[in-house]
């Protein structure tokens, strides 16, 4: 039996996009794996700076509270 690994594929797509600064397609991406199932906090860890480029939009707040992990700083800037 081959082992499911489609849920890998939005997360490289977020990464990638983060790395070319496409906030919007990177939001997308996240919000496409969360339909899917994905469990993003744990496979993007929502306070690695990676992720500043989307912290203060209101799409990833929205992620952030979909998941349930809103009051836990993950919106502010990483220094």
């Amino acid at each position: 039996t081959k082992a499911d690994t489609t849920w890998i594929i939005h997360i490289s797509r977020v990464y990638s996009y983060l790395g070319i600064r496409d906030t919007a397609r990177a939001l997308s991406e996240m919000e496409s794996g969360l339909d899917h199932g994905e469990i993003v906090p744990i496979l993007i860890p929502f306070a690695d700076r990676e992720v500043d480029p989307i912290r203060h939009t209101a799409r990833f707040a929205a992620i952030v509270r979909r998941v349930g992990l809103e009051g836990r700083g993950f919106t502010e800037l990483k220094r």
